[in-house]
């Protein structure tokens, strides 16, 4: 906000450490919440495959 610059220019390496614990922490609970039958869990799951789905989309991109 400061310097009107995104946060990812300013701190590349940070950004990227924080998106790879966030998609560790994600697999994790993910793999934990399967086999529980309860319609609370298949929202989380719903959202986490959203969210792992959508990083590896980002992913993507920046390789191409």
């Amino acid at each position: 906000m400061i310097f009107n610059t995104p946060p990812l220019e300013l701190f590349p390496g940070l950004m990227s450490e924080l998106q790879e614990a966030i998609v560790r922490r994600a697999s994790e609970l993910y793999e934990t919440l399967q086999g529980d039958p309860s319609k609370a869990t298949r929202l989380k799951l719903d959202f986490l495959e959203r969210l792992l789905e959508r990083v590896e989309g980002k992913r993507a991109d920046a390789i191409i």
